[in-house]
């Protein structure tokens, strides 16, 4: 193994680590969103049916205007729940940046952990391979002198 590759494996878990972490709470922002989303949905349909309800139906003045004012709380919660879908939306596409750039820092440092374990690989070959010829020629010239 390398020396700096080994020196590196400490950097290469902690942005492993964040990046995992990253991941979990892009997760957890996606599942907002779409809570957001299935909240809002609920909400528009509420809308929907109670206002079908009420073309309907014959009503006095005072439970006609109740029901206006349902009709427009129910609006009103729509257009909150818009609002909180946006920022949900907002804060998981934050977290898909943050995540991206921390899963590529990871990726990089794995590919110079790779990189340096590689050359290690090699210079230890070579290595192998020169005292093998130093040997075999060690050898050779004992052979030669005995002769």
């Amino acid at each position: 193994m390398s020396m700096r590759a080994d020196r590196l494996k400490p950097v290469q878990a902690l942005a492993a680590r964040n990046a995992s972490e990253a991941a979990v709470q892009l997760a957890e922002l996606g599942r907002a969103v779409e809570a957001a989303r299935t909240r809002l949905s609920e909400l528009k349909g509420w809308e929907q049916e109670y206002a079908q309800r009420m073309q309907g139906e014959s009503m006095s003045m005072g439970d006609l205007l109740d029901y206006r004012l349902f009709l427009q709380r129910l609006a009103d919660a729509g257009q909150a729940q818009q609002r909180v879908l946006e920022e949900a939306e907002s804060a998981f596409q934050a977290g898909r940046a943050t995540w991206l750039g921390l899963h590529s820092r990871q990726e990089a440092l794995n590919q110079v952990v790779l990189r340096y374990e590689q050359e290690a690989r090699i210079v230890a070959a070579r290595r192998e391979q020169r005292e093998s010829d130093e040997f075999a020629a060690a050898r050779g010239q004992g052979r030669t002198q005995s002769d």
